[in-house]
């Protein structure tokens, strides 16, 4: 499989980083040797004359110069199918079920692309209705994956779009 699909790299103009300040952007599907399947990748890499940069995750520069690219930052680290990455242990870690996990539904919202108030409904239906928790969460899973693979399809073309136009 070749390291990287559905790839699109560009270079834009940053002004609110300094006078002459340029990112260079890299999105798509990445698979690393090891892997058993590729996932969503937004990095960028900061250049400001005489003042060095940055690079890595900057989703706020990246949508500030590219916000098309949206979608497709949203997925940052989910699998090619649009599961976010250790979709079940993660989200059972920030829902305050791990073992030395606090409860964080700002990262709850993120991980699974839902709305803080979502994240909260969701753990009030985990906590109800006795100790089934797993399977309750496992349908949760199980209902989001249709929406997961429509926004990864969605992005794949989206950066197919991109390509040679930018």
């Amino acid at each position: 499989m070749p390291e990287w699909t559905h790839r699109v790299n560009l270079t834009r103009p940053i002004p609110s980083e300094g006078e002459g300040a340029v990112l260079k952007i890299e999105a798509g599907l990445h698979h690393l040797s090891g892997n058993k399947t590729p996932y969503f990748s937004v990095t960028a890499e900061l250049r400001v004359p005489y003042q060095g940069g940055a690079f890595g995750q900057l989703n706020e520069q990246v949508l500030e110069v590219a916000p098309e690219l949206k979608p497709v930052v949203d997925l940052h680290l989910s699998d090619h199918r649009g599961y976010p990455m250790h979709c079940i242990a993660n989200g059972l870690y920030h829902l305050g079920f791990g073992r030395w996990s606090e409860l964080k539904l700002e990262h709850v919202a993120s991980h699974f692309r839902i709305t803080y108030h979502q994240a909260a409904e969701l753990r009030a239906q985990l906590l109800c209705g006795g100790g089934y928790i797993r399977k309750r969460y496992a349908q949760f899973i199980r209902e989001q994956r249709p929406r997961w693979k429509r926004e990864a399809r969605e992005a794949r073309e989206l950066l197919d779009s991109l390509k040679g136009t930018i």
